[in-house]
C-alpha cells in the first residue's frame, strides 16, 4: 500500500519539479542559441550557396527550442495552479494565504512568460529573415 504524501511533501516535490523545468528552459535556450550560431558560422564561412536547404536549419532549430520552452512553461503552469491550491489548504488559517505561487501570480509570473515569448518569436523571425534572404540571394 503506497503511503500517502502529505500537502508539504507535495508542495516540496512540486516545486522542485518546477525548478528542473526552469533548468531545462535555460538549457534549451542555450542549446538553441548555439546551434543557431554553429549553423550559421558555417554556412557564412563556407559560402553555401543559394537555394540550399541548409539555409533553413536555423530557423528549424529555433521553431523546435520554442516548442519545447512554451511546453516546458505550461507543465510549470499547471503545476503553480495546483501548488497554489495547496497553499490555500496548507495556511488555512490564515485571511490572506501567503506562499510563492501566490506571491508570484499577483506580481508579475505572468511578464516573464510574454517577455520570453516576445524573445523567442523575435528571434525566429531574425533567424528566419536572415535564412530566406541568403537562400534566395546566397552569400559570398
Amino acid at each position: 500500500m503506497a503511503e500517502k504524501l502529505s500537502h508539504i511533501e507535495q508542495y516540496k516535490m512540486l516545486r522542485e519539479e518546477i525548478m528542473q523545468h526552469m533548468r531545462e528552459t535555460y538549457r534549451t535556450e542555450f542549446w538553441g542559441a548555439a546551434a543557431l550560431a554553429g549553423v550559421y558560422s558555417f554556412l557564412f564561412t563556407n559560402k553555401a550557396p543559394a537555394h540550399d536547404l541548409v539555409w533553413l536549419i536555423p530557423p528549424f532549430a529555433l521553431l523546435i527550442c520554442g516548442v519545447r520552452t512554451c511546453a516546458l512553461f505550461g507543465r510549470m503552469r499547471l503545476i503553480a495552479r495546483y501548488l497554489r491550491g495547496l497553499e490555500k489548504e496548507v495556511f488555512v488559517d490564515e485571511r490572506e494565504p501567503i506562499g510563492w505561487e501566490r506571491y508570484l501570480s499577483k506580481h508579475g509570473g505572468a511578464g516573464i512568460v510574454v517577455i520570453s515569448i516576445c524573445i523567442w518569436t523575435a528571434v525566429l523571425v531574425a533567424a528566419l529573415t536572415v535564412s530566406i534572404y541568403f537562400w534566395c540571394h546566397g552569400y559570398g
